[in-house]
């Protein structure tokens, strides 16, 4: 695990991962993210906050939102262009 941390940490300062705009994933996996990233994207694309608000609700700066929410696109193999509506609860 360790090694498959750093070889990722050191690959990902030299490659760029292009992911195409696709499906939205489902609730299910969002809510398998880890909680820093799930918190992330919950906030932003099911709550519908702007980067400045939602890393004001979470108590961050916008630059660490946006690293998580690079990472929770990552895991989740997705990019923030798809229609999350899915994902958010009707009113």
């Amino acid at each position: 695990k360790l090694a498959m941390a750093r070889l990722r940490a050191f690959l990902s300062g030299h490659f760029t991962t292009i992911i195409l705009a696709g499906e939205a994933p489902s609730m299910e996996q969002v809510l398998r993210l880890r909680p820093s990233f799930r918190a992330a994207f919950l906030a932003r694309h099911v709550e519908c906050l702007t980067m400045e608000k939602a890393a004001a609700k979470l108590g961050i700066p916008v630059s660490t939102l946006e690293e998580r929410l690079q990472y929770a696109y990552e895991c989740l193999g997705c990019s923030p262009l798809p229609d999350f509506a899915a994902l958010r609860r009707p009113v």
